[in-house]
């Protein structure tokens, strides 16, 4: 195809219409893939369907995300359970050390008037002691109730991304231009589903000679020329939006002045559709100053 294009324009000038280059056009096609596992329950578009930006269009059935999410709302509901019961452990006990710290305080003061024996003191402080180590130890299990409370919540937001995820919604304003699977068909993470373009905006693609490369840069404006229904061109405004930096056809490792006339860059031209441009169809780039040469 690169030593067409090359042969091409070997003679690019000299034509009758004066063409800098000849190429077709293009577009930017996007695959919308599956990211979930399941049977496509909903599929709504056609080939050929115009399609806009955040439009839902189908759905990947959700069963098994939702029994999974009902067990894991079962295990929250007994891990909740046990937080409640070594809160409520904790809360007696605490209330049993309060009582004792007051008893502690009333026998110190009775001490103090020979009214208690230390024994009795010596009862209570070791009591207190009890209470604060049971007090420890409940208070241990908490971290790993938590834990578990967290880590089960965290399955339920993943459950939940994979739920939105499982809608199918159309990323782009565009075209359908291919339908890969069908309604009931079993997806699977990355499968494509369909295929839209945005063919508002086309890309000309066409490969220019190493001497042209002085004659034109990025963002310059061009003229892209098709065949009209009755045989004319139809003229339409593009702007330079790429060329490539590498040649892609190379006849041999020295060139010479004239041999360099033979390296073929690429080069993109994006051109706005007024519903006349068609991917693949043939056309013919003129740069602006070939233009203003030739209306002189």
């Amino acid at each position: 195809m690169l030593v067409s294009a090359a042969a091409l324009l070997s003679s690019c000038g000299d034509g009758d219409n004066g063409a800098d280059a000849y190429g077709n056009f293009e577009v930017d096609d996007i695959t919308v893939s599956a990211m979930v596992t399941g049977e496509i329950m909903k599929l709504e578009i056609t080939e050929g369907d115009r399609l806009v930006k955040d439009q839902i269009i189908g759905w990947i059935d959700t069963t098994d995300l939702h029994l999974q999410r009902l067990e894991i709302e079962a295990n929250i509901g007994l891990i909740k359970s046990q937080y409640a019961a070594i809160t409520a452990q904790i809360e007696v006990l605490q209330s049993n050390k309060k009582i004792l710290l007051t008893e502690i305080e009333r026998t110190t003061k009775l001490l103090a008037s020979n009214a208690a024996t230390t024994k009795n003191m010596d009862d209570l402080t070791g009591q207190l002691q009890v209470v604060n180590k049971q007090i420890t130890s409940i208070e241990t299990q908490n971290p790993s109730v938590v834990g578990q409370l967290n880590v089960a919540n965290a399955k339920i937001d993943q459950i939940n991304e994979k739920c939105s995820k499982s809608i199918i919604v159309n990323p782009i304003n565009g075209i359908v231009l291919d339908k890969i699977v069908r309604q009931h068909e079993l997806a699977g993470p990355g499968m494509p589903i369909y295929t839209i373009a945005d063919l508002s905006v086309m890309e000309f693609r066409a490969y220019i000679a190493g001497n042209q490369l002085g004659s034109v840069k990025l963002g310059d404006a061009v003229t892209v020329k098709v065949d009209g229904e009755k045989g004319d061109l139809l003229s339409f405004d593009g702007t330079v939006k790429w060329i490539s930096d590498e040649a892609e056809f190379t006849p041999k490792i020295i060139q010479t002045k004239d041999e360099r006339v033979d390296m073929v860059y690429a080069i993109k031209v994006e051109v706005l559709n007024n519903g006349t441009l068609k991917m693949g169809m043939p056309g013919e780039l003129y740069f602006s100053a070939t233009i203003d040469a030739d209306s002189k």
